[in-house]
């Protein structure tokens, strides 16, 4: 085997089991510089600098009609590799979540796990751990579709147990970040396209989403794919902010594609409050410019919007059908 193999064929072997072509979802092996399909001939290279595998059906997104859906990819793309590159050092390499985070209220809480004592990103951090609830994560295959910077798999690989991980992000600049910052125990990162799932079918028990849906052109496909990729009493944990009629467009499309709903989570108020205390943080730090990028600023339409009902930030908790779980 060449020196150039080294990185993709030295992961985990369920991992390699698990990805599968973006085209036709045959199977993958290693090749000379990256992943090939057997089935159909499709061939993946894989990133300079961190060596994950690119899993997109071509580059470019050409493989999407021209239009709507290729410029949208482009932007994402394009977005992300900037803020990589300006966020200031070291600032920089510590900045892993992307998320408006939560701040508790009187209302009930879900989280079961999590740190115990504040942690850097400590709003971000409490939002993931109020989306992951009581899932039984331990033991089993959780991937993260939108893993942006890595930080909700880090902290789900040092809070839970024999957990196999995987983050798949549209953004090369993500997975290259991802892929030399973290160091998971069992798992890793490759860039793909979450609307063409580089997995087999039935492959994973937990399916994560976190504040990421808004950026797809085809929720609906999306859902799809998530539904095909989990095993049958599998779970999918989504929480993004959408408009209204978008959250009922999301739900239906949910159902159609076979979900069971398991929690409908409306924490609008708890977000508001986390867009508060950042700005504070913001406003004590001004050169930390991930928050310019990202902050729902109180006084902004956004913070307004979702003050008024008009966007709301939702958690949902979906299952698949069969299975022990069911």
């Amino acid at each position: 085997m060449t020196t150039e193999t080294s990185t993709v064929a030295a992961a985990p072997a369920w991992l390699l089991a698990a990805l599968a072509c973006p085209i036709c979802k045959g199977s993958l092996a290693c090749w000379d510089v990256g992943l090939a399909c057997g089935a159909c001939g499709g061939k993946f290279g894989r990133l300079a600098a961190s060596e994950a595998p690119v899993l997109l059906p071509t580059r470019n997104f050409v493989y999407e009609p021209e239009g709507a859906a290729r410029d949208i990819k482009s932007h994402v793309q394009d977005r992300f590799a900037m803020i990589d590159r300006s966020l200031p050092q070291p600032y920089g390499s510590f900045a892993t979540f992307l998320n408006l985070g939560y701040v508790a209220d009187a209302s009930p809480q879900f989280a079961t796990r999590g740190p115990t004592r504040p942690a850097f990103g400590r709003y971000c951090v409490k939002l993931l751990f109020e989306v992951l609830g009581a899932c039984e994560i331990d033991g089993g295959f959780l991937v993260e579709m939108g893993c942006g910077r890595g930080g909700n798999l880090a902290l789900i690989d040092r809070h839970y147990e024999s957990t196999r991980l995987l983050g798949i992000d549209l953004c090369t600049a993500n997975i290259d970040f991802c892929q030399q910052r973290h160091m998971l125990s069992n798992g890793g990162f490759a860039v793909g396209d979450v609307e063409y799932a580089p997995l087999r079918s039935a492959c994973c028990d937990v399916v994560l989403n976190l504040e990421s849906s808004h950026y797809y052109p085809d929720r609906a496909r999306f859902f799809r794919e998530v539904f095909r990729v989990l095993k049958p009493g599998g779970d999918f944990l989504y929480a993004d902010i959408l408009g209204a009629e978008e959250f009922r467009d999301a739900e239906l499309s949910c159902r159609d594609a076979g979900f069971l709903s398991v929690l409908d989570r409306d924490i609008s108020a708890n977000v508001l409050l986390s867009c508060e205390e950042i700005a504070k943080i913001k406003e004590a730090q001004r050169s930390v410019g991930i928050y310019d990028t990202f902050l729902v600023v109180p006084g902004s339409l956004e913070f307004e919007r979702l003050s008024r009902g008009e966007t709301r930030y939702k958690i949902l908790h979906y299952r698949k059908p069969g299975g022990k779980l069911s």
